[in-house]
């Protein structure tokens, strides 16, 4: 019984983080990512940064790969190098893990475990409490990941991290003035701290940049060659959101020249990340030959990588694939299967085609 006390003394003692978390068997002990797979030169100075042992370029690596900035998504390495910073009490890696758990990626979701984790981010962060630190503790509090959710007390610890000169906080900041979390909707002021982070290389901002002048208003006058020119900057750093609104831009001429072979390979840059709206349209153009020959094989393909991630148009339109024979054999029971799992999504046109064919939702 004593010793069984002093060990229990030792451990709160130490915090040994795999102890007291368990020995996280789920955790990827190396990467699959190797000095050779895909990365700009920006995240490749990262990684090897991450390599020698530096907590805050792990978890960098971790948030690039995460996000798919620089890097492809892979959960196994967000995994592995947030633990990696972890190791040695960064909050940003215990950020990191919990998101993994939280919502499985690579690992079983466990809101549990998850919660561990975002208390080991809140602890370390709280007590440290630099620029990077204010940012967590602002997400933690934004979404109520182990903490109350507050968008104000959010609001305040962006702010704090932002005129810290944080990058992340600064992006977080656009991103509460472009949705208006804990303050209001002002674009003109999401704008201002969307650009001070862009300028220290968060490319996540650029993609914003690109939508508030896409939209326009709040404070901004819509201006599409200046949102092509942003989301253009942020697909060049491989992320698939901006990749996908390129596509669709040079598709219809949206603030530069229509161009169908620089909207095709924008489109499948952004679909081979598995973004499912680039999917969707890649199928289109298959369906139509915009800018491919029409091949009802590859518009079929592309439908049902759409369909695997969940994309509701992507099912609707498969459907009308499976009922009328176009590139699959005809299967009346799988496309009225496929329009109730878009109606269960909101899908209008799906509902309108289940009605039109005497069927229910």
């Amino acid at each position: 019984m004593k010793k069984s006390i002093l060990l229990l003394v030792y451990l709160l003692v130490t915090c040994d983080v795999n102890l007291l978390l368990g020995q996280d068997s789920d955790i990827p002990t190396s990467p699959r990512l190797s000095s050779s797979g895909y990365m700009s030169d920006y995240a490749r100075q990262i990684y090897n940064k991450a390599k020698s042992g530096d907590a805050n370029s792990q978890s960098e690596l971790a948030f690039f790969l995460y996000n798919g900035i620089d890097a492809n998504i892979n959960y196994h390495d967000v995994l592995y190098w947030a633990k990696k910073a972890a190791d040695h009490k960064n909050p940003c890696g215990a950020f990191y893990i919990g998101h993994c758990y939280n919502f499985g990626l690579y690992v079983r979701k466990n809101t549990s475990i998850a919660k561990q984790w975002y208390n080991k981010a809140y602890e370390w962060a709280n007590a440290r409490k630099n620029s990077t630190d204010k940012y967590v503790l602002g997400m933690l509090y934004n979404y109520g990941w182990g903490v109350y959710m507050d968008k104000e007390v959010a609001f305040r610890w962006f702010n704090k991290s932002a005129d810290e000169g944080n990058a992340k906080g600064q992006y977080r900041m656009g991103i509460a003035y472009y949705l208006g979390e804990g303050t209001e909707k002002n674009y003109e002021k999401a704008e201002h701290y969307f650009l001070k982070a862009a300028d220290k290389n968060h490319f996540l901002s650029a993609y914003y940049l690109g939508l508030i002048f896409s939209k326009g208003g709040y404070g901004v006058k819509k201006d599409l060659r200046t949102a092509s020119g942003y989301f253009e900057v942020a697909a060049k750093h491989n992320y698939a959101k901006a990749q996908a609104e390129m596509g669709y831009n040079y598709i219809h001429g949206y603030g530069v020249e229509q161009d169908y072979d620089k909207a095709i390979k924008w489109y499948r840059r952004a679909a081979e990340q598995e973004n499912s709206r680039a999917q969707y349209n890649l199928a289109i153009c298959y369906r139509d030959g915009t800018g491919v020959p029409k091949n009802n094989a590859q518009m079929v393909y592309w439908y049902e990588r759409a369909v695997k991630n969940g994309d509701a148009s992507a099912m609707n339109n498969l459907a009308l694939c499976y009922w009328n024979g176009w590139g699959v054999k005809t299967n009346k029971a799988k496309a009225v299967e496929l329009w109730r799992e878009a109606v269960n999504k909101g899908n209008k046109k799906a509902q309108e085609n289940l009605s039109k064919r005497g069927y229910t939702w």
